[in-house]
Parts: structure tokens; C-alpha cells; sequence
């Protein structure tokens, strides 16, 4: 077997996308440390995928796999990761290298935002699945590290959450964070004909280090997954939802974060995977609150929670309009507010005649919040108040009349957020148009709203308000004051362009504003 004398932080190994995967296996000794999936770039790679062998340093790892002596010979050890796509989204998340699907382990803790994902790192299509890591200090600019959980003997790491054990009930320390994550058997050679079961990390270093700890739920379902935790004051446990099979999903309870027990399941029609259960004031009266349970595609039911059991109240609902924003998860620990970061599955793009390094992006954080009228209980949800805080200029326009075409603003090479509010009763049609052709169209007498594809309907006869951030790769829309959520992706070279508008039929536009982002 090959073997290699750890003398860097870093091994690069060479990458062909879209190429046949082999199994790669890295020895310490006799030991198994790694296993992953490779599909070997030789001397020709597409990029290079980064493994940190720190842990390791001074000693001599063995890979073996079935792959040409080129492969091997092209694997560098460097001091730092390789550098990925030079242009990547701005205000959307992406790591550098690999592919990203689900937000896990999210957390504020310490002044700061801490964001896992599903991610692989040597491919830019799903498999390999490991915790990728990131963190910031204001949801919008995030700094890459290195993954916090890597596939091993009992599977690779599927979706998960984080809790922050300020009790100690775990007995790792007073606010310990706490990863559960699923370790998803038969996904390799490592772990062939294993099950898929619920298992617990530890971090007491603020993320720095983590230390697996192992099962604390064993196997319900073939395939269940996808652990969320919390704790539940009024009852005074802790309790974990789960998703199982089909449309079934499992509450389970707690007194110590480790020994797991249900106490419900319950079949939710059009609800599958990445559940999460959370409580929300009705319409900020936070003496009127009611619970969420929540699940990938933005499936949600509203109702009670005792800490035990969840009692729906009314008719599933969506959160979102097409099916580009999933696997959301809210952040556990965010002081006054729940912020919610779907994963966005955008397709991969091309730039110069290459494809990126990267595929997947993550949404722009936004608020959740709980309103009811004559129809019911409905989620809202609005971008983070930081987002207005990199605002480097903005141009706004009042009062335009029907028959209106004309340029509001001109934008250079930088994301941008386009706001624009609309009177009740119109019939006509709106057109705001930017960045090399895309236009958004509001037409009144449909009660429909246009993005490139999409069609998002609104309804007729009220005053609407609609918020366009439009960044490289995709624009995210929030309308109707959050109630209405979509996305369209783009593959436009630049976001430099006019902003233009143009009013027919009787459609009057009350203000529209046009806000640049920067990096401050």
C-alpha cells in the first residue's frame, strides 16, 4: 500500500467530477481512520479535495484503493486547503470545494452563528456524507473550517442537530454542545449491512474539537433519521422529533440528553424527513404561542405540544412555493427571535467554460413568525436585520403611475435587493426587469407573480409588497410581508445592469428601492 509521512496539515487529492467512484481507504497502523468514495483526477484533476491530517502529523498513514499509480502520485501534502471557484454567491452561502445538501447543527453560541452541513468533499454530487463547518459573526458572512464529523465504521453522517447543554444534563459540562447526528449504515464498505441509528458528539472547546460518543438510539425504522433536540420547559424533559418512514415521524423523551424513550408516533400526510418542532407566539402575543412541526419540503401543521405528544389543530400548509428551498432547520439558541436556513437545490453552474468547485447553496437566513387570519394559522418569514447592515447604497422611487418605463437605479457588479410595494385593487401588470435580461413580473388580474420560471400566485384585490435579493446563482423571493417564499435560479455573468420598470393597464406602484450590498 502506498503510504505517506505526515509532514503537513493538509492531504490534496487529485479529483475528476463526474468520474467513476472508488472506494479510498487511509490507514493509521492496522487502524481504519477513513473511508470515502473517490473518483481519481491522476495528473489531470478537475480540483483537489482536502482531508486534514493534523491529528496525525509525524506519523505514517496507508491508503489503499483500486485506483492508477497516477492517483497516488498526484496526492500533495500543503499547509493550507486549495482554493476553489474564484466567483461564488455573496450572500449566500457555499463551501469552497464539494458538494453541500441539509443545514445541521445549527446553533448560537457565544456571540456567534455555527452552521454544520451535509457535505462531501471529494465530489460536487451527494455521497461521502460528512458535517462540513462554518461560522459567523452576523449570519451573512461565513468563514469556512474544516468538517467536524467524517464517516466511519457505523456509517456515514447523515442530517442531525445541536443543543447547548447549559444544565449539564449530559454530564460532558456545563454548556457542552451536543451534535446528534444519524449514522447512516450500509454506505460503504466500513459499515456494510449496518443499520441506520442516533448517535451523539461533543464539542466543550466552542467547536474546535469534537469526540463522537456513540449510539443513543438504536434502529425504529430501516431508515429512520434526522435527530432535532430541544428542551421543554413547562414538562421539564428534554424531547427529540425523528423522522421514521413514509409520513411517520416519533417524539421521544429525555431527562439526561442520552437515554431516549418515545412517547408519540404520528403520521403527518405530505411531511417527510428533517423534522423539526418549535413554538411561536401568535402574532407576537407571547401569551398566545403555538407549535410548528415542521419538515423538509416546508411541509408544516400547527397545533399544541405538551412535551410528550404533538396535537394538530389545522390542515398541513407550505412554506414554500416550488421545491428549491429544503431541508430548513432553525437555529437553537438565537436570542428574541427564530431564524430559520433552508438548503437552496440549485443546479451546478459553469463559468468560463468550467463547471464550479462548489453545488449547493444555502438560503439567506431568515425570521419566522406566526400570524391568523380568517383562513387559519400561517408562517411568515422575513431576511435577518443584518442583511440591511452591509447596505452600501440604496435609490428609492415613490408614486409611479400607469404607463411608467423607465430606469430606477444602476447597479455595478454586486448583489442587490429590490423592495417594492403595490396598492390593493389593481388589474394591470408590473415588469421589474435587471441583470442581464431577468425580469419579475407581477401580473394583478391572475393574481400571479413571474421570476424567470417560476410562478408564484399572491392573490387578487390587496396591497402587496414584494422583496427580490438577487445575488449570483439564485434570487430569493419574499412577498406578501414573508407569507410567500421562492426561488429562481439564474445563470447570468454579472449582476451589473439597470433596474427597470414598467406599469400597464391601471397597476400604480406606491415605492420601490433599490439597496446594494457590500462586504462591511
Amino acid at each position: 500500500m502506498p503510504q505517506i509521512d505526515v509532514q503537513k496539515q493538509y492531504l490534496w487529492f487529485p479529483v475528476r467530477q463526474g468520474g467513476e467512484r472508488k472506494p479510498l481507504f487511509i490507514y493509521d497502523g492496522d487502524t481504519r481512520i477513513f473511508e470515502f468514495a473517490v473518483a481519481p483526477g491522476n495528473d489531470a484533476p478537475d480540483f483537489y479535495a482536502a482531508l486534514n491530517i493534523n491529528d496525525w502529523m509525524g506519523k505514517t498513514l496507508a491508503l489503499s484503493g483500486e485506483f492508477p499509480d497516477a492517483f497516488f502520485e498526484n496526492i500533495r501534502q500543503e499547509d493550507q486547503k486549495p482554493a476553489g471557484t474564484s466567483r461564488r454567491p455573496r450572500l449566500h452561502f457555499a463551501p469552497e470545494i464539494g458538494w453541500m445538501n441539509d443545514p445541521n447543527g445549527l446553533v448560537y453560541q457565544d456571540g456567534e452563528y455555527h452552521m454544520c452541513f451535509q457535505y462531501n468533499p471529494f465530489d460536487t454530487e451527494w455521497g461521502n456524507m460528512t458535517w462540513g463547518y462554518a461560522k459567523s459573526a452576523d449570519l451573512i458572512h461565513w468563514q469556512e473550517l474544516d468538517p467536524v464529523l467524517y464517516p466511519d465504521e457505523t456509517g456515514t453522517m447523515f442530517s442531525g442537530c445541536a443543543y447547548i447543554d447549559r444544565e449539564n444534563a449530559a454530564g460532558f459540562g456545563k454548556d457542552a454542545r451536543l451534535y446528534y447526528y444519524t449514522a447512516a449504515g450500509n454506505n460503504g464498505e466500513w459499515s456494510k449491512g449496518k443499520p441506520s441509528t442516533q448517535h451523539l458528539a461533543v464539542t466543550t472547546d466552542g467547536g474546535r474539537t469534537v469526540e463522537k460518543k456513540g449510539m443513543v438510539l438504536d434502529t425504529v425504522e430501516r431508515d429512520n433519521r434526522d435527530p432535532k433536540v430541544y428542551y421543554h420547559a413547562p414538562s421539564k424533559g428534554y424531547f427529540m422529533v425523528l423522522f421514521l418512514v413514509d409520513n411517520d415521524f416519533a417524539v421521544f423523551r429525555s431527562e439526561n440528553l442520552k437515554d431516549w424513550s418515545m412517547t408519540q408516533r404520528i403520521t403527518l400526510p405530505g411531511a417527510a424527513e428533517c423534522p423539526d418542532l418549535f413554538e411561536l407566539p401568535v402574532d407576537g402575543d407571547q401569551s398566545n404561542t403555538k407549535w410548528i412541526y415542521w419538515s423538509a419540503d416546508s411541509c408544516y401543521y400547527v397545533g399544541s405540544f405538551d412535551g410528550y405528544t404533538f396535537t394538530p389543530e389545522q390542515e398541513k400548509r407550505y412554506a414554500y412555493c416550488n421545491k428549491i428551498a429544503y431541508a430548513a432547520q432553525t437555529v437553537y439558541g438565537a436570542p428574541d427571535r427564530l431564524i430559520t436556513i433552508p438548503w437552496l437545490r440549485t443546479g451546478q453552474r459553469e463559468l468560463n467554460g468550467k463547471k464550479t468547485t462548489y453545488h449547493g447553496l444555502m438560503g439567506v437566513p431568515a425570521v419566522l413568525s406566526l400570524t391568523k387570519d380568517e383562513t387559519g394559522y400561517r408562517l411568515r418569514q422575513n431576511p435577518v436585520e443584518e442583511l440591511d447592515r452591509i447596505i452600501t447604497s440604496s435609490v428609492e422611487r415613490k408614486n409611479l403611475l400607469s404607463g411608467c418605463e423607465e430606469t430606477v437605479a444602476a447597479v455595478e457588479d454586486a448583489p442587490f435587493e429590490i423592495k417594492a410595494s403595490f396598492p390593493a385593487g389593481l388589474t394591470g401588470t408590473a415588469s421589474i426587469g435587471f441583470a442581464e435580461g431577468l425580469t419579475a413580473t407581477v401580473d394583478f388580474a391572475k393574481g400571479l407573480f413571474q421570476l424567470g420560471k417560476e410562478e408564484v400566485p399572491f392573490g387578487a384585490n390587496k396591497e402587496l409588497d414584494i422583496r427580490l435579493i438577487v445575488d449570483d446563482d439564485v434570487i430569493e423571493l419574499f412577498a406578501d410581508n414573508g407569507a410567500l417564499y421562492t426561488v429562481c435560479e439564474h445563470t447570468a455573468n454579472t449582476l451589473a445592469g439597470e433596474i427597470r420598470v414598467a406599469l400597464e393597464g391601471d397597476v400604480k406602484l406606491d415605492s420601490i428601492t433599490v439597496c446594494v450590498f457590500g462586504n462591511n
